[in-house]
This record gives structure tokens, C-alpha cells and sequence, in this order.
């Protein structure tokens, strides 16, 4: 039966990675995008040429074409992602044998370059060492959930801190406008209004905030409640009933931007050993 170190859940493994890392980087390129054209509109508050606001518009619409073709392929590489992390779970965890249609298919479908799933296998990915079943399922799911909780905390914490760098730059811009631009009360309060929901709504810093929050809420609930079951052999209906409420968790949130874990690598590392061998 496969294990973390069969040939198909290796497979599963860096397609797993390279996919998640492919999504990653489409969500930065998605963000900075989706920010420079919120800059854009800003900045047209203090332009007063009709050449100068057409060509304005005119980038910008470049721009929200270009991030609408990296919305979309976002969209099919997270979704394949996710769809592998299931695969890797349920092959590895319970020792379920792939058909080759659909291993052919997780293979095959996926954004991200063969050659980068190829490099990134990795048979020390689960820690687990236990055997096929329910009890190393729980464990598997366990690591992902601490380590999906851990990055949500810190994802949250920087998403809040760039929402809040928004808005002070869209005050900031609203006050340099009223100060510098010779306009009209109401023309002036209009395009100010105007720039700043650009800068807010086009960034969208403020829902995946929230959401990195309450998938953060949501995973930690789920190591609770898989505490309640190390080691009791569960029923495989129990397990995946859980399972499936840690895929909606996940779900729910965002893709952490590529270059989140790099940062904070040492620190989750921490966290993830404190939490296996408590306080040193």
C-alpha cells in the first residue's frame, strides 16, 4: 500500500508543491497589479489634462486586462492544487492506490512546469512515520492543519498592516489633492472618493484579511478537535468528515503569496517543533 515514500505519493508531493508555489506567484503578480491600478486612479486626481486622464485610462484598462488573464489562470492553479493536496492526503494518509487515469490526469493537468514538480519531491514532506490507515491520516491532516493555522496568523497580520498602508496613502492623497488642486468643493470631494475606493476595492486587502483570519480560527479548531482522536482509530467516515472541514477552511482563504513562508521560515519551523515537544 502507498506510503510517503511510494513512487505515487512523491509524484503527488511535488506536484503538490510546484502547483501551490505556481498559484503563489500569480496572487503577488494578481496583487501588485490590482494595486497599480488603484495608484493609477489616485494619481488622476492631480491631473487636469483631458490627454493626460485618457491616457490614464487607457493603462489602466491594459493593466486590469493583464490582471484579469492572471485572475483567471490563478483560478485553475489553485483549484488543481487543492486538488492534489486531497490526493496527497487520502494516498498517503489511508494507502489508497491511484487508477491511471486519474494519476495521469494530477499529473498532467496541472499551471506549474513538470520540471519544477520533479525538483521538489520531497519523502520527508509528512512526518509522519506510522503505517497506512486512520491514525497516520489524523496525523498528516494534523501537520497541515498547525502549519495552514501558523502561515493564516501570519498572512492575516501582514495583509492588515498593507490594508492599513492603503488607507493611509489614500489619505494622505485626499488631503495633498485638497491642498495643492484648485477645484471646485464638490468635484474635488467626488474624485477624491472616487481614487480612494479604487486604492481600497482594487487591492481587496481588506476581504482576504478577514478571510486569513477566520481560516485561522477555522484550522485551529481542527487540530482541536483531531487531539480528540490520536491514536483511538477512528472510523474513516470520522476522519473525513473532518478532512472535509479542513478543505472548506482552506478553501475559503486566499493563496499565501509566493515568498510569505521564505520570510518566516525559522519561525514556523519553531512553532511546528514547540507544538510537537511543548516548551524547551
Amino acid at each position: 500500500m502507498p506510503d510517503s515514500r511510494t513512487p505515487d505519493v512523491l509524484a503527488l508531493i511535488g506536484c503538490q508543491k510546484a502547483e501551490f508555489d505556481h498559484a503563489s506567484k500569480l496572487r503577488t503578480w494578481t496583487l501588485r497589479l490590482q494595486a497599480l491600478i488603484g495608484l493609477v486612479a489616485a494619481g488622476t486626481i492631480f491631473v487636469k489634462s483631458d490627454t493626460w486622464l485618457y491616457i490614464a485610462a487607457v493603462f489602466a484598462l491594459a493593466l486590469a486586462l493583464l490582471w484579469l488573464a492572471l485572475w483567471l489562470e490563478l483560478g485553475a492553479s489553485r483549484g488543481h492544487a487543492e486538488r492534489l493536496r486531497r490526493a496527497t492526503l487520502i494516498v498517503g494518509g489511508l494507502g489508497v492506490a491511484l487508477d491511471g487515469a486519474e494519476a495521469f490526469e494530477l499529473a498532467n493537468d496541472g499551471k506549474a512546469p513538470k520540471s519544477e514538480a520533479k525538483r521538489l519531491v520531497d519523502p520527508e514532506y509528512f512526518a509522519s512515520k506510522s503505517h497506512p490507515g486512520t491514525n497516520r491520516l489524523i496525523e498528516m491532516l494534523e501537520e497541515s492543519a498547525i502549519w495552514t493555522t501558523n502561515l493564516a496568523g501570519i498572512a492575516c497580520r501582514e495583509t492588515w498592516l498593507m490594508f492599513g498602508g492603503f488607507v493611509a496613502l489614500a489619505t494622505v492623497t485626499l488631503l495633498s489633492s485638497a491642498a495643492l488642486i484648485d477645484q471646485s468643493g464638490w468635484e474635488l470631494a467626488a474624485r477624491a472618493v472616487f481614487a480612494v475606493l479604487a486604492v481600497l476595492l482594487s487591492a481587496d486587502f481588506l476581504g482576504a484579511a478577514a478571510s486569513y483570519g477566520r481560516a485561522q480560527r477555522g484550522t485551529a479548531r481542527i487540530v482541536d478537535k483531531l487531539q480528540r482522536h490520536k491514536g483511538q482509530n477512528p472510523s474513516v467516515e470520522t476522519i473525513i468528515l473532518i478532512l472535509g472541514d479542513y478543505n472548506s477552511n482552506v478553501e475559503s482563504m486566499p493563496t499565501f503569496s509566493s515568498g510569505l513562508y521564505p520570510r518566516h521560515q525559522r519561525r514556523l519551523n519553531e512553532q511546528y517543533n514547540m507544538y510537537l515537544t511543548g516548551p524547551q
